[in-house]
């Protein structure tokens, strides 16, 4: 996987506040509409609170649950239809960045399953988090940047 560094760094997360849409059932099947009806939720969602991040959030146990997510400076008093909220304590992660298109994601997340397995890192219960560190629209493909978080004890 030529742009996944395997080198990964502990990191403490702040905690956030996420407004979500979730869909239930494997990743490639789901992602894809998760994000289309998040998008096109962000107006009523910018008309409610300030946005100050995209990101994945999703668990692979006991079953497949994909969250489409901006993070948000607070959490409004009403949603758009279909949006839930939560705020996600601080809390540990062993990170690994990606650097390239979103395209190689399946791939990069498979590898970091296969790394974390081989160093026999310890999880906790809780969601894995794709955080996207720069804006699709104004950055070249070859430069974006994922963090790919695993949540550790």
């Amino acid at each position: 996987m030529s742009g996944l560094d395997e080198h990964s760094t502990r990191v403490l997360c702040p905690a956030s506040n996420y407004l979500f849409v979730e869909r239930i059932g494997p990743f490639m099947d789901t992602a894809r509409e998760a994000w289309q009806e998040l998008h096109q939720k962000l107006p009523e969602v910018q008309a409610l609170t300030r946005i100050t991040g995209h990101v994945a959030l999703y668990r692979v146990k006991p079953e497949m649950v994909y969250r489409a997510a901006v993070t948000v400076t607070e959490i409004p008093t009403s949603l758009p239809s279909g949006m839930r909220a939560f705020t996600l304590p601080e809390a540990g992660y062993e990170q690994f960045v990606l650097t390239g298109p979103y395209h190689q994601l399946p791939e990069a997340c498979g590898r970091v399953f296969e790394l974390i397995e081989e160093r026999s890192i310890p999880l906790r219960d809780d969601y894995f988090v794709e955080h996207y560190v720069n804006d699709p629209a104004s950055t070249p493909e070859a430069e974006l940047i994922t963090h790919i978080r695993v949540p550790t004890l």
